[in-house]
């Protein structure tokens, strides 16, 4: 768990809203949150869990700042505000709803062979790390409201997972979408992702014995 310094800090000015998703506001001294932002007019951030091992994943969560569910109206998270604290019960995320969470994955030779020859080349002889993302569903807007993906959630963990890669010297992501999965699609299409073809993946686990995908690519 983070320590939370004791200390007196100077208080940071007020945040405004941002036209980008990604602008650094120094508002708290706690490193629960290295990063924060305003979001959908209310203030979120990242916590982030690298994995025990170089081959395993990245893991990127957003999550509000505030602990209070009146920060949260904004957010349309209801009653249900301990995604987070269930995943994690002895994080620095306690009493947080989970908003998004993201994972970069190194692809290994298995995963490479799956992919579309297109992309094969693309990769061949480089690091490549898979793109992973999802919205809490349970955190969906009521009929008529914007949806959190549509008030800037989804762009805003795509680009922290582009940051994340590139400070770890990689330079080309992948990604895998379900065919019927539109919305995640345009919102691949949206960030500068590139569609390459579709494959049908073997699925160990699960009703369906094999997954219709799409395959994207981006350079960073």
């Amino acid at each position: 768990m983070a320590a939370v310094s004791s200390k007196k800090t100077t208080q940071s000015p007020p945040a405004k809203k941002l036209r980008g998703a990604m602008k650094r506001i120094p508002v708290t001294s706690s490193q629960d949150f290295p990063k924060v932002f305003t979001l959908a007019g209310g203030l979120v951030g990242f916590q982030y869990m690298p994995g025990k091992h170089p081959d395993s994943s990245f893991y990127i969560y957003l999550l509000p700042v505030g602990r209070r569910r009146e920060a949260w109206k904004q957010f349309d998270v209801g009653e249900k505000g301990v995604a987070f604290q269930q995943l994690h019960p002895y994080s620095s995320g306690l009493k947080r709803p989970l908003l998004a969470k993201g994972t970069l994955t190194p692809w290994n030779p298995q995963k490479l062979k799956q992919a579309p020859p297109k992309l094969q080349r693309r990769a061949k002889n480089r690091t490549v790390l898979e793109v992973g993302f999802s919205i809490m569903p349970s955190h969906h807007a009521p009929k008529g409201k914007p949806s959190l993906l549509q008030k800037g959630i989804g762009t805003a963990l795509l680009k922290e997972l582009e940051l994340q890669a590139k400070q770890k010297g990689v330079s080309l992501l992948a990604a895998t979408v379900e065919t019927h999965n539109e919305k995640s699609q345009r919102l691949l299409e949206k960030n500068g992702f590139v569609r390459v073809g579709g494959s049908v993946l073997k699925v160990q686990f699960g009703m369906a014995p094999h997954l219709h995908v799409y395959y994207y690519y981006k350079e960073l």
